[in-house]
């Protein structure tokens, strides 16, 4: 009896030490199985990503965010709940970004362990963030790491598919269908989620917007916050009986007041380590409170600048900062093209602005043909990629864009000279357009040429550049008859340069002679437009009133009128013979400007026509709130209806409008229009009125 109880009781010890061992190993296994469900599911930790927009903006600022916690449509969110959806919509730089990071810091301030607060920062230019598939993820990713017991709705689908459930083509409904199941949980906590950037949303944002839409009206218990840029294809797809929206642009004084704030610290944080007496300190204070723009971006990049320039310089450095965020970046540019380091300045920005995500500083020297001296010392690249210092940041060793609107920036004004054109070898080509073949070539300016210009009867060719010069040639013989310097030329009959105009301060985008020859005008990046007299090489007039870079002019046929574009978005329209402004029509980003050849008063802009009804003698200078009456087809002013006499027609989808790197073109039948898609798709239009009484 004995031996069969120690027999009985060696088997039970045997079987509970199978059974434990067991159980043990599948409770390893499911750990490991969990374990890796999570970090498939993961592209980023959002919590991490937080954490570098905050360190790369110098940190989170309570007086740059609080106000919004005080504003009533906040307020009417965080309260009521039929109001589930916030909305924060302002232009680039406004801080947007960051007002969001202040929101997320005072909800968990808040509700503590009490609520799940989610969150995710879309970016870009960086592909694992830029996806609304990588939107899903991060937000289903911190609510899991916030409540384990949630990844069993991802579990059950996972252990079918593995990785490929979040990345290959059904991924999106996979993952809708994941987060509803998710948010639909009886015992799921006061819940916020939060997206950040909605525009930097560049693949599936339609399907992201209608999710979006559909969840908030179906579960009102959870809270939602989305910022973006004003874009009309947000506006429209975002429900608004549910949405509360907040424009930074009509809470300008709480936003103004908060960018003092913020430059008044950033400058007492630049006092202490510059030394500056109390009299520099407060100078560049109202000078950052007249110009800033209630631009949080644009007070960085200055103050960023200022850092690296000396206490005895700092003024005078402070005056050539334009307002306005294109101005700045113009004016940041200038800065690149007049360097010493040049030249690799541009090839950086030019494989920063197309590569597919953020590269590390190796990565950059494969990629970038650099002198040999760069390419192995990562001390003196470091100091080129502080010449860029206004687009480009370095973090950990990975080179990123300062803001979205830097690469955009890039992409959208060529004439920064960054891509190389057919111009970059400094040189001016004169094509017999019959054989096709090169007949000269005019070689004397010192930098990439932007502009070319002929005179009407054909007897001079000018020529602008980034060398600050526009130069006059005899196209007959190729020689430079003249080089106009202030902005200042070989002849393009004689390839020998006739004149030199030098003058300008910046480089020279575009060059247009009058109708009779008499006068040659010029734009530059310095804000000014300039009226030669090309048989002297004297400068008769500087027009002055442009806060930004001027990229385009022209003048009317009879040469009464001269017409000028500006990254400030403003057209102007001048008196040639008084320098006076006679016009101001607010155009956002216009490329250029025409007058008509048969009816002076209608101007050909980037936008469309106007009729801008000019009557003559200046007396004084009105600035139009509102365009004028727009003639014939067109586009409204962000590009997202085509216009028929200033009256919207059709509407474009997100896909299919210019995009800010591309462009279009009207003629009275035809519109062409590079879309976003990488297509061109054309347009006949109908020669008659489509719209009836117009």
């Amino acid at each position: 009896m004995a031996y069969t109880t120690l027999y009985d009781g060696s088997n039970s010890g045997s079987q509970v030490g199978q059974n434990l061992g067991h159980i043990t190993n599948q409770f390893l296994q499911s750990e490991s199985l969990n374990q890796a469900c999570l970090r498939d599911l993961r592209t980023t930790d959002p919590h991490h990503d937080k954490d570098r927009i905050q360190n790369t903006n110098g940190g989170l600022l309570k007086d740059s965010y609080c106000w919004v916690l005080d504003n009533e449509e906040f307020q009417r969110w965080r309260d009521n709940q039929d109001n589930c959806l916030l909305w924060i919509r302002g232009d680039p730089g406004k801080g947007k970004t960051m007002l969001l990071c202040g929101i997320i810091d005072e909800l968990t301030r808040s509700f503590g362990d009490t609520a799940n607060i989610s969150f995710f920062f879309c970016q870009a230019t960086d592909v694992r963030i830029n996806k609304a598939t990588a939107v899903l993820r991060g937000l289903i990713y911190s609510l899991v790491k916030k409540q384990p017991f949630l990844l069993s709705y991802v579990k059950s689908q996972y252990d079918h598919a593995g990785k490929a459930l979040f990345e290959d083509i059904n991924a999106w409904n996979a993952l809708s269908r994941i987060f509803t199941d998710i948010l639909k949980d009886a015992t799921l906590p006061s819940t916020y989620l939060i997206i950040d950037a909605l525009d930097e949303c560049t693949t599936g944002l339609p399907s992201l917007l209608d999710l979006i839409t559909q969840v908030s009206s179906t579960y009102p218990q959870i809270k939602w916050i989305v910022s973006s840029r004003n874009w009309p294809d947000i506006e429209e797809r975002l429900d608004t009986t549910h949405t509360a929206p907040i424009s930074l642009e009509l809470n300008e004084a709480s936003v103004s007041g908060a960018v003092s704030k913020f430059f008044q610290h950033r400058v007492h944080g630049l006092a202490k380590i510059k030394k500056y007496s109390d009299e520099t300190r407060d100078t560049i204070c109202r000078h950052l409170s007249s110009n800033s723009q209630g631009t949080f971006l644009w007070v960085a990049l200055v103050c960023q600048d200022l850092d690296r320039t000396s206490r005895r310089h700092a003024l005078k450095k402070l005056e050539a900062f334009p307002p306005g965020l294109n101005a700045l970046y113009g004016r940041m540019i200038d800065q690149v093209r007049n360097s010493e380091d040049a030249e690799s300045c541009k090839r950086i920005l030019a494989i920063m602005s197309i590569v597919y995500r953020p590269i590390a500083f190796d990565e950059l020297v494969s990629l970038v043909e650099l002198p040999d001296d760069l390419s192995s010392d990562s001390e003196a690249l470091s100091e080129i990629i502080a010449i860029c210092g206004s687009f480009l940041t370095v973090r950990e060793d990975t080179i990123i864009f300062v803001h979205q609107s830097a690469k955009e920036f890039l992409l959208r004004e060529t004439r920064t000279g960054v891509f190389p054109g057919a111009s970059y070898d400094k040189t001016v080509r004169v094509w017999d357009p019959a054989t096709g073949q090169c007949a000269s070539i005019l070689e004397g300016h010192s930098g990439p040429v932007s502009s070319i210009a002929w005179s009407q009867d054909g007897s001079r060719l000018a020529s602008a550049s980034d060398d600050k010069t526009v130069r006059i040639w005899d196209p007959a013989t190729g020689q430079c008859a003249l080089i106009l310097e202030g902005h200042s030329g070989p002849d393009p009959a004689t390839g020998q340069c006739a004149s030199i105009l030098e003058g300008h301060s910046g480089s020279v985008n575009s060059i247009a002679w009058s109708q009779d020859g008499s006068r040659l005008a010029s734009a530059s990046y310095d804000n000014k437009v300039k009226i030669w007299d090309p048989a002297t090489g004297q400068c008769a007039l500087t027009l002055e009133g442009h806060s930004g870079p001027v990229n385009s002019i022209a003048w009317s046929q009879d040469g009464s009128r001269l017409a000028s574009a500006s990254y400030d978005n403003k057209v102007k329209i001048w008196d040639p013979a008084t320098g006076q402004c006679a016009l101001t029509l607010p155009i956002s980003s216009p490329d250029f400007v025409q007058f008509d050849r048969v009816n002076f008063n209608h101007l050909h802009t980037s936008i469309g026509t106007f009729d801008i009804g000019f009557t003559g003698t200046v007396t004084s200078t009105p600035h139009c709130s509102t365009l004028p009456n727009q003639y014939g087809y067109g586009l409204n002013d962000n590009y997202s209806w085509i216009t028929y006499n200033g009256t919207n027609l059709l509407w474009l989808p997100a896909e299919y409008r210019p995009t800010q790197s591309s462009r279009f073109a009207i003629s009275a039948t035809t519109l062409a229009i590079g879309c976003s898609s990488g297509r061109i798709i054309f347009l006949t239009l109908t020669d008659q009125s489509p719209i009836p009484g117009l």
